[in-house]
């Protein structure tokens, strides 16, 4: 899966999280979306998908789409260390992007759950029960359990937000 190697520095102001009723969440830690992105997807690519995106010269998260689907589930137990910054990944040995040069992704195959309370959406990747470690990137915080990003998580929704995710995912709890 997607191990976290190292953190990235980075200014909450430059993190921006954008709900709207096409793409329910999306978040980007750049000012203009990065020339040549390569993604890693995320989901059952029918009914559920997540796809991150990273520059070309390093595996550092530049954004995230959230773009259909997940079970509801309840949220994640938290752990209580806390970074700050980007996450910087690592792929398992054997996995790499095709077509070096070119955009390119990586397709891995997870069911997608996700949380909602009114203050905050959690979506994670596969079945898990808690983290250990969150990166906070403004309002969004990677999920961290054993070394390993699990899921993203985004606080201090507002109003209009919930609206957006509760006609999305339906009720909020």
């Amino acid at each position: 899966m997607l191990k976290v190697e190292r953190i990235k520095e980075i200014s909450d102001e430059q993190c921006v999280v954008i709900f709207d009723d096409q793409v329910p969440v999306s978040f980007r830690s750049r000012p203009s979306p990065v020339a040549g992105a390569r993604h890693i997807r995320i989901g059952d690519f029918n009914t559920h998908l997540f796809d991150f995106q990273v520059p070309q010269d390093e595996l550092v998260i530049s954004g995230f789409t959230f773009l259909s689907g997940g079970h509801l589930s309840s949220a994640l137990n938290r752990g209580e260390e806390k970074a700050y910054g980007l996450p910087i990944l690592r792929f398992d040995e054997g996995i790499e992007f095709p077509n070096k040069g070119r955009i390119s992704k990586i397709d891995i195959s997870s069911n997608i759950y996700v949380s909602i309370t009114e203050t905050r959406l959690e979506v994670y990747f596969g079945i898990h029960y808690g983290y250990e470690k969150s990166i906070q990137a403004g309002r969004v915080e990677f999920l961290v359990s054993k070394g390993y990003l699990i899921g993203v998580a985004v606080s201090n929704l507002s109003e209009r937000e919930i609206g957006i995710i509760h006609d999305r995912f339906g009720v909020v709890s």
